[in-house]
Parts: structure tokens; C-alpha cells; sequence
């Protein structure tokens, strides 16, 4: 009789060599992102619990690769993992110089986005180089591929350890393949663990699961199959990828014959991005997966759960029937309430519970349930209860930090800020969750003793609900269809939301009786990168019907048009302008009390801004890093959207320049400001009742039905308003038009304008010191310049200063890296010249030309005129030819007598925008929040024009032979290219004519 070695003790020999010690170099800000209000540290717990390994890893971060260097020399590490921004040195010299330290030190770059691996790749010191695009899970990614990589050789030959392997050469397409690829082999380890023989085998089997092992080159993919061609588990290869030191687009089917010679029936994919390679995977007789298809990585998922599975616990009754089944603890604790007694008794019996939770490594909560035997209860009714509780128990003492999972019976409605459903926080929410950590240290209350700083309530839904709403509402046809954004709105308010938070919206309504904002906050925003600010839409419900269901059906219609607006056109233009794909786009949604006071029907802050730490326009002898601040009386939407704000220096704040005279100030002073409209059923819009068509869970077909216009719900108002609300007293002055002068105060007769000047000049209340020392804060946090949103309330009879912190993001400033000399262009007569100008560097193979003449716009037809120039752009991206535009007022004004009112979308094309004067009417340039993030991260060159202040030669430009011509737009198309200089050290900018070009050499 043959003898067999017992498998446990091949098990028990798997995972020796453990990537334990990590080293992380970054800024505060990106490890906050990174580790996600501690949730890293703990998902690396769970998945070494998992492996039955006795130490976690433990990871040492530091800001600066100076500190990483001096800490290199004091202890040991198995993986150093470095962001771009490692203070003072270069991202390379540091990997250089940590090889000298440690030659085998594999040293990992963390990219941002494609700009950043054009400038930093493999080799100098680099190991990898990996893309972070808002998945923490990128990191367990690389610490267990790294891993992996250690353990595979004696794994396999010890407990023959299947291996998948994967050849990609793009750091952003195996970014994005890794994690899923280490989640779904999870998964699929899990259900082989019911095949153990008993709790310390089952353990043991998670040592055993598959290696995932990366390959860039034919070399490196050809090395790998002759080490593991008995142990594979699959392959996934692109089409094409270097062999010989060269590109070679037919290495990926050269490599899948050399596999089938090995393995006739391995599971295998092949992946390109061009279309005809589908027809050769056929001939290969394997799949086939095309990246520039819309959902691609629910594809890749299909491939990976159809080949090695996944389980839920299932719940049945003794004949087989199913009767529920649980994704997770939360999903188990509601079925536990409803499932019949002959399912509770048989899985009781059998110890399914315990060892489910084992399974998913809650080893504590098994620990505590298993010892427990029927005799102890009752009844089963008993049972049941006492599940029930010991679940809801162990959730909430696993709730730590400032971000608290929600729980509805432990739900305190003074919560400051917790996290429904499961996922990323997404932007917003990462933000304001970093911000709040830092709250508790920063002694707020001895700084500004008379003043409250807080955030506002929040409850953040997590990306994980967007997918489950998503996916089980089939609603990705209708999103990458050809569905009008009112089409997807319409589609998405039909749909169902997730029955698993359900209860939890319903008790926030209940609970938190005040008007709410619902923002959205997906992966991609506010990110370092690319801000994407004002792509999604928020909403502002006045929550205050009277009927708690009625709340709920409006509050779950908001979340569900926030989730829309993640795929209408103007969203789908932004990404398809970067290079992120809109299926990597997650949302979570922020639910966050709106800050103001009731003023009869209306609900409004005092005032609220928008505050940034550099200052792209300074005038006169401010600096830039003195930041600038843009505030408004009642709610923000009036500066982010470009309104008339007023505008200062926290370090200069009497010093206002758009204030100069008494016609600069009734030229520039806010006339109107925004609120929101109370009385139960103001959310509903004028024609809202023709779009009713929801039903089930959170949706009242006979209650009113939320206009997808975010707009609706809100009034612009007089500033008489705020005068008899009492909210003008200190922000108010008054023009007495006898003496032309303008007095402080409302104490006069005559036009009121909005001034601040109580606030910035008689100091009621210190904005510009708590706003100078939170940009302080932030910047130290994030590393870089930030910009952050707030609002203030005041009432000197009830003694209110209070300011809520609403949200903040990274600021976009593009680094002045090339030197352009402009010292010579006088000599020109140049196309544009300006003074005020955003962006550094040379721009060139310009040939199209796309304007407006001042003298030809009608300002009461700017949206028509938006329009025009927005299939002008939609053309000319679709052809890929980048583009100058021109016109006057403010571009994406959200007043279209300030300018032409396009959005981003519309505009995506553009390589230089051009602002100038109206011509009946000069406006500053456009620094509502959301364009101004988008220029500056696209790297768009932006010139002001104003009266004495630069030039345009609209002689030159309309001698020129247009392409095309309506009404008052001019395409333009000229055989040779206009050059766009853009000096970021000084601030001057000039576009040079073809001639110009020539004479300029």
C-alpha cells in the first residue's frame, strides 16, 4: 500500500518568504488616500489572517526620500514603494541611491496617470512601475505579487501551488488587471476551502492559493513557462509586446502556441486593443478580450469567475432549496431575521456559520460562536435573536477612526461622519475624511475661541453600492448606449435601489431633520491628477415633508441622479479628454447636512466660498503662495459657478482691487445670491409630475419626483431678501449716488451692494486667519496647493460665528519646467499677446482656429452661440485636430450675459483658450471652481485679454477664409500652424501667426 505524505504538512511548508516590512514614501495626503481612514492596515490584516501567517505586514511611511534613505540604513525592508512627489529629489535618484543601500531591494513607483509614466519608467533604480487611479487595492495588489514572486519556486514544488500568469506591458492596463485578478482568485480559494477535512486544514488551504506572476517581455513570459508549465492555471496575454528588445505585435499568439504545446486545454486570454486580433483568439480557439471596449473589466471578471468561481453563504433548507443567500456580514444579519426555522436549525447544527465566518476571516466572531451548543437556548426563536445580536455587536466594536461603518440600531445622530454600504470613499469623501482626521489636532478652539470649526454631518455611500445598483438594475446598456442624458436620468430613477441600504437612508432622513446636500464624490475626483471638478451633478434637498417616506423617496431619487450624471454626455467628453476609461469611474455619494438658517421659505449660509492656497492672478505686489479667497453672500454655488464674488488675499484682505473706485465696485459687486427653497415639496420641478415612473424600494410613484436639473430645488434671489432676513447687516454697504460715494453699513438709503466690508474691514469675524491657517493645514497634508470649500454663519442677536468645512481638494498647479523667452516678441505684431496667463511651455501643431468676435455676439443668444461651438468641438475632437479658441466674456460663465455658457464638455478640444472683453462690458477672468480646475489640469494654456491689458488682432484673423461660419462663430483652418508661447514664471503669453512664426525662427 502506497504511503501519502499528509497534505497538511505540505500546506504548513507554503508561504515561507513574506513581503513584511514596506516601506511607503509620499505625502501625508496620498498615504491618507492610500490607506483609506485605516482601512488598508486592516485589509492586509484580514488577507495574512487569511494565510494563517503569524505577522501582518507592517508598513513605515515616511514624506520625504531623504527620511526614507536615513531609515534604509537603520533597518531592513522587504519592498520600498515610492509616489512621484518625495520632496526636494527626483523620483529616480532616490531609486538609485536606495540600490546603493540595498542592491535587492525591489523599489516600486506608484504613477498617477499617464503624464507621470511618460516621465518616469522602469529601470534607473525602478523595479515597476504601477498606475494608482483611486483603488487602494492596488497596493495589496503589488504586496502580494511581490510575494508571490518569492514563494512561487518552493510552492510549487512543495504543494503544487497553481500559477496564473499574466503578460501585459502597459503599467496602466496591468494596474488596472491586478487587483482583480488577486480578488477573484480569492474568492475562488474560498469555496475550495469547503474541502477540507477540518478547521486547521481549511486554514491551511489559503496558503495554498494560486501565484499570480507578471511578465512585460516574451523573454520574461517564455522564462516563466519553462519554470511552470506543469503548475499553470492559466493564461492572460496581450497581443503585443516586446520581444528582442522590440515591440512585436505578434508575440502574444507566438506565446499562446508555445503554451498549448505545453497545456492542449489551459484556459487562455488573449488581449489587445485592436479589434482583428479577435479573429486570430478564435483561430487559437481561445477568448478574447478587447480593452477599448466599454466594459472591459466586467469581461475580464466573466473570464476569472467562470473559471475559477465564487461563493456566498447560501441558505437552504434540508430538501436543497435555496431560501437566501449572503455576500456579507450586513446581508447576513438581514436574513438571519427572516429565514425560516428549519434553515436556521440545519446550518446551526452543522456549524455552517462558524465556519463561514472563518472563511472570511472572521476568526473572532467563529471563535465566539462556535463553542455554543443548542442545549444552551431556549428555542430556535432565541437562536436566532442571539445571532442577530452577536453579529450587530462585532460590527460595531470593528467600527474604529473618524469614518464609522453605519449601523442603524447604533446609529448616533451625532455621528460626525460615517460610511453606509461598502468601497471607496471616492474624492469628496476621502477629503473630507482626511480633513476630519486631522481636526482633533489641530486646537481650533484656542486659535479662534469665539468661533465653531467643524464639518458638517456626513454619510458617505461607498463605490460597492453604485456597482450593486448598477449591475442588478442592468443599467449598463443604457449608459454607454446612445440614451440622451435625460434618457439615462429617466432609466436610472426607474431603477431599484439597493435593498441593503435602504433602511439605513431611511434612518438618516429620520434622524438628521434638516435640509441636505447630495454630492457626489467617485474615485476620479478631486484626485491629485485630475480633479474632475463639476463633471457630476450635486443636489440640495430641503427635507422637510412632513411624510419620512417622502424623504426618502426624494433622498434616494437624488442618489440615484447623482449616479446618472456619472454617464451623460458632458462626463463621458471629460474622460474620453483623459486618459482614464468611464468603466474605471466608481461613485460614492456624500450625504452631508447643508449649513445655513431658515429664512421663511428659504435656507442659506450667510456666506460661503471657496478658498486656494496659490493664486494664479495675483496683482500689484501680492504673491501667489499667498492664496486667494472668492466669497459670496448665501450659498457657493455663486463662485464655483463664476458668479460675481468678491475676491482677496487672507494675507492682504482690505486690499481689493475689484473694489478700486466706485464704478469698479457697482460694476462688480454681487446683485443676487442663491437659496434654497423650503416648504416640503420644493424639490419637485415645474414639470416633474410627466417624469414619475419609479417604483419599488425608495420610490413613491405618488410623491412629488426630483428634477434631474440640480438647479431646481434652489432660488436666485434679491439681495433685498437677505437685507429683510437680517443676513446683509455685516456684509452690506450702501451707494449714495448725490456724493457717488459708498458707505459701510445698511443703515442708509439708496442701492445695497455686497461688500464684506464688516467682515474685512471691521473683523466681525476673522475669515481671512482661519482661512490662511486651514490652507496652512492642507497644504501640509497634501504636499502641494489645495483648494477648499466652506460656508459661515452669523447672527449677532443669537451670538453664531460658525464655519463648516465642506470639502477640499488638491489644487492643480502645472510646474514651470521649461523656460520660454518672450524678451524678442515685441518686435512682433503677434495674433495675441496677454499680460495674465495660465500654463508654461511652447504649443504646437495648432491648425484650426475657432472664435468669436465681440462686436458679432448678442449676449442675449450666448447659449445658442454655446451650442454652435459645441459641435464645432465635437467635430473637431472626432478628428483629432486640437484647437485655439476665442471669444469674449467668461467662458463657461453660469451667467450667460458674462459670457458664453458652455460646459467643460464643450469645449473639451481646446489646446488654448483666449478670454477677452465683451464688448459693451469688461469681466475679470473666469475663476468659477469647476472650469478653473479643468483648465489647470489639462494643461489647457489660458490667456486674459482686457482693455490695456494685451491684444488681439481681429483684423488678421477676419481677413482669413473661414472653414465654416454661423452667425457669430468663425472656424478657421489654416495650411500652416500658429505657435502659443506660454511664460509661467511672468505671466506673459503670446500666439504667434504663421508669418510671426517664421520671422520669430
Amino acid at each position: 500500500m502506497p504511503t501519502f505524505t499528509s497534505q497538511h504538512e505540505r500546506f504548513e511548508k507554503l508561504m515561507q518568504e513574506r513581503v513584511q516590512e514596506i516601506l511607503l514614501v509620499s505625502s501625508s495626503y496620498d498615504y491618507f488616500t492610500l490607506e483609506e481612514d485605516g482601512r488598508l492596515n486592516e485589509a492586509l490584516l484580514v488577507e495574512y489572517q487569511q494565510l494563517h501567517l503569524t505577522h501582518t505586514p507592517r508598513l513605515a511611511h515616511v514624506t520625504t526620500a531623504e527620511e526614507a534613505l536615513d531609515l534604509l540604513r537603520e533597518r531592513t525592508f522587504d519592498l520600498v514603494v515610492t509616489m512621484v512627489r518625495v520632496g526636494e529629489m527626483d523620483v529616480h535618484v532616490f531609486g538609485r541611491l536606495v540600490k546603493e543601500i540595498r542592491p535587492q531591494l525591489p523599489v516600486v513607483l506608484l504613477a498617477y496617470n499617464t503624464r507621470e509614466l511618460a516621465l518616469f519608467r522602469e529601470g534607473e533604480g525602478i523595479d515597476r512601475v504601477f498606475v494608482w487611479s483611486g483603488d487602494a487595492r492596488i497596493l495589496l495588489a503589488i504586496f502580494k505579487l511581490f510575494e508571490d514572486l518569492k514563494n512561487v519556486e518552493d510552492d510549487t514544488r512543495n504543494g503544487d501551488v497553481q500559477v496564473l500568469i499574466l503578460v501585459e506591458d502597459s503599467p496602466r492596463f496591468y494596474s488596472i488587471y491586478l487587483p482583480i485578478l488577486f480578488h477573484e482568485l480569492m474568492k475562488q480559494t474560498r469555496t475550495l476551502m469547503a474541502e477540507g477535512i477540518n478547521l486547521h486544514h481549511k486554514l491551511l488551504r489559503m496558503r495554498a492559493r494560486a501565484k499570480i506572476l507578471l511578465a512585460t517581455t516574451m523573454e520574461e513570459a517564455q522564462e516563466l513557462l519553462d519554470h511552470y508549465s506543469n503548475y499553470m492555471l492559466g493564461v492572460i496575454s496581450d497581443a503585443g509586446f516586446p520581444r528582442d528588445g522590440h515591440h512585436d505585435m505578434d508575440a502574444g499568439p507566438e506565446l499562446i502556441k508555445q503554451v498549448r504545446a505545453y497545456q492542449p486545454h489551459l484556459p487562455i486570454m488573449l488581449q489587445s486593443s485592436r479589434l482583428e486580433y479577435g479573429r486570430v483568439a478564435e483561430d487559437l480557439q481561445v477568448s478574447f478580450l478587447y480593452k477599448d471596449q466599454p466594459q472591459l473589466l466586467k469581461d475580464l471578471r466573466h473570464f476569472m469567475r467562470v473559471n475559477l468561481g465564487f461563493g456566498d453563504f447560501i441558505f437552504t433548507l434540508p430538501d436543497g432549496n435555496e431560501v437566501g443567500r449572503a455576500a456579507d456580514l450586513e446581508s447576513m444579519i438581514g436574513l438571519l431575521g427572516n429565514i425560516p426555522v428549519a434553515s436556521l436549525k440545519l446550518h446551526a447544527q452543522r456549524n455552517d456559520f462558524s465556519n463561514w465566518f472563518r472563511a472570511r476571516t472572521e476568526f473572532e466572531l467563529a471563535r465566539i460562536l462556535r463553542p455554543r451548543t443548542i442545549d444552551e437556548f431556549q428555542g430556535w426563536e432565541e437562536v436566532r435573536a442571539y445571532l442577530i445580536e452577536t453579529l450587530q455587536t462585532f460590527q460595531k466594536e470593528g467600527r474604529r477612526g473618524g469614518v464609522a461603518d453605519f449601523s442603524r440600531q447604533g446609529f448616533d445622530s451625532d455621528s460626525s461622519f460615517v460610511r453606509i454600504g461598502q468601497g471607496s470613499l471616492g474624492g469628496k469623501g476621502r477629503g473630507l475624511a482626511f480633513f476630519n482626521s486631522l481636526l482633533p489636532s489641530l486646537d481650533l478652539n484656542q486659535r479662534f475661541p469665539d468661533t465653531d470649526i467643524f464639518i458638517p454631518k456626513s454619510a458617505t455611500i461607498g463605490t460597492a453600492v453604485f456597482d450593486e445598483f448598477t449591475e442588478a438594475n442592468d443599467l449598463m446598456e443604457v449608459a454607454f448606449g446612445e440614451a440622451s442624458d435625460d434618457g439615462i436620468a429617466q432609466a436610472f430613477l426607474a431603477a431599484e435601489i439597493p435593498t441593503s441600504i435602504l433602511d439605513d437612508l431611511r434612518t438618516i432622513v429620520r434622524e438628521w431633520e434638516c435640509p441636505l446636500a447630495v454630492r457626489s464624490s467617485s474615485l476620479l475626483e478631486d484626485s491629485q491628477h485630475q480633479p474632475f471638478a463639476g463633471v457630476y451633478n450635486t443636489y440640495m434637498l430641503a427635507n422637510d415633508h412632513p411624510d419620512p417616506e417622502v424623504r426618502l423617496d426624494l433622498l434616494t431619487q437624488a442618489i440615484k441622479l447623482v449616479y446618472a450624471s456619472t454617464y451623460y454626455s458632458a462626463s463621458k467628453a471629460y474622460i474620453a479628454a483623459t486618459p482614464n476609461r468611464v468603466e474605471e469611474e466608481k461613485m460614492a455619494v456624500v450625504i452631508q447636512q447643508l449649513v445655513g438658517q431658515t429664512h421663511g421659505e428659504h435656507f442659506y449660509p450667510t456666506f460661503a466660498g471657496v478658498a486656494r492656497s496659490y493664486n494664479f492672478y495675483p496683482i500689484g505686489d501680492i504673491l501667489p503662495e499667498e492664496g486667494i479667497i472668492a466669497v459670496a453672500l448665501g450659498l457657493g454655488r455663486t463662485v464655483v459657478d463664476g458668479g460675481k464674488c468678491l475676491r482677496f488675499s487672507p494675507a492682504h484682505p482690505q486690499r481689493l482691487f475689484q473694489f478700486t473706485s466706485v464704478e469698479e465696485t457697482l460694476a462688480n459687486s454681487q446683485r443676487q445670491f442663491w437659496a434654497l427653497k423650503l416648504n416640503g415639496n420644493g424639490e419637485a420641478g415645474p414639470e416633474a409630475g410627466s417624469k414619475a415612473g419609479t417604483d419599488g424600494p425608495g420610490a413613491s410613484p405618488q410623491g412629488p419626483t426630483l428634477d434631474p436639473a440640480p438647479v431646481a430645488s434652489l432660488r436666485h434671489l434679491d439681495l433685498s431678501v437677505a437685507e429683510d432676513d437680517g443676513q446683509l447687516y455685516t456684509l452690506g454697504s450702501v451707494y449714495d449716488p448725490n456724493s457717488d460715494a459708498i458707505y459701510d453699513g445698511t443703515s442708509r438709503a439708496g442701492p445695497r451692494l455686497v461688500t464684506f466690508a464688516g467682515v474685512l474691514k471691521h473683523d466681525s469675524f476673522p475669515l481671512a486667519d482661519i482661512l490662511q491657517y486651514l490652507l496652512e493645514v492642507g497644504q501640509g497634508g497634501f504636499s502641494g496647493p489645495v483648494e477648499l470649500e466652506f460656508a459661515v454663519e452669523l447672527d449677532p442677536v443669537l451670538k453664531l460665528r460658525r464655519l463648516a468645512f465642506l470639502q477640499i481638494r488638491p489644487l492643480i498647479a502645472e510646474a514651470v519646467d521649461m523656460e520660454v523667452d518672450l524678451t524678442d516678441i515685441g518686435q512682433l505684431k503677434p495674433l495675441c499677446r496677454s499680460p495674465q496667463t495660465m500654463g508654461n511651455g511652447i504649443i504646437d501643431d495648432i491648425h484650426d482656429i475657432v472664435y468669436v468676435h465681440p462686436d458679432r455676439l448678442d449676449r442675449k443668444n450666448t447659449a445658442e452661440v454655446a451650442t454652435l461651438i459645441d459641435h464645432l468641438n465635437s467635430q473637431l475632437v472626432e478628428e483629432g485636430r486640437p484647437y485655439l479658441l476665442i471669444g469674449p466674456g467668461r467662458w463657461g460663465s453660469a451667467d450667460p450675459w458674462l459670457g458664453i455658457p458652455v460646459m467643460w464638455g464643450q469645449i473639451s478640444g481646446a489646446r488654448t483658450i483666449v478670454e477677452c472683453d465683451l464688448a459693451d462690458y469688461r469681466v475679470t477672468p473666469s475663476q468659477g471652481t469647476h472650469f478653473f480646475q479643468n483648465i489647470v489640469s489639462f494643461g489647457v494654456g489660458y490667456l486674459t485679454v482686457n482693455q490695456g491689458a494685451g491684444e488681439i488682432d481681429w483684423a488678421w484673423l477676419d481677413s482669413q477664409e473661414p472653414l465654416s461660419e454661423e452667425g457669430p462663430v468663425r472656424h478657421l483652418r489654416l495650411e500652416r500652424q500658429v505657435r502659443i508661447l506660454l511664460d509661467g514664471r511672468t505671466g506673459l503669453s503670446a500666439i504667434l501667426k504663421p508669418d510671426d512664426d517664421d520671422a520669430s525662427g
